[in-house]
């Protein structure tokens, strides 16, 4: 996968995979996008690797983060996704799953080599 960015206008930028949006990066950040000085990052995979960063810091020399996200190559957009489905009072507001398989577990930054064993998972899935 070739990720590519592509600016959609001044406060958010389109992920792009082959032509087609897999991400998007955007400002305001938060649910109601009330958060002015964040960013949100949609559509990817899994977070890993929280790091410090060696680039930014701030007024007190404190160094700021750095972290990996990943997305997967088949991501698309919701012209035909299930999102439009999705119901504030049956569904869970954080993980999009009904309320009865809420999937928040799996909205936590993982480490690098959880990541190459999630990969390893889905190829020896593909083999059987």
């Amino acid at each position: 996968m070739d990720i590519k960015f592509e600016l959609f206008n001044e406060k958010e930028v389109k992920i792009m995979n082959d032509g087609k949006e897999v991400g998007r990066i955007f400002s305001p950040a938060g649910t109601m996008r009330d958060v002015t000085n964040a960013i949100q990052i949609c559509g990817f995979k899994d977070a890993y690797d929280l790091w410090g960063c060696g680039v930014f810091f701030d007024k007190n020399s404190e160094n700021n983060r750095d972290i990996q996200l990943y997305f997967k190559e088949d991501s698309h957009t919701g012209s035909n996704h299930e999102i439009s489905k999705f119901e504030l009072l049956s569904d869970c507001g954080r993980c999009f799953m009904p309320k009865k398989k809420c999937k928040c577990y799996d909205l936590k930054i993982k480490t690098k080599k959880d990541i190459e064993k999630d990969l390893k998972e889905v190829m020896l899935e593909k083999l059987e």
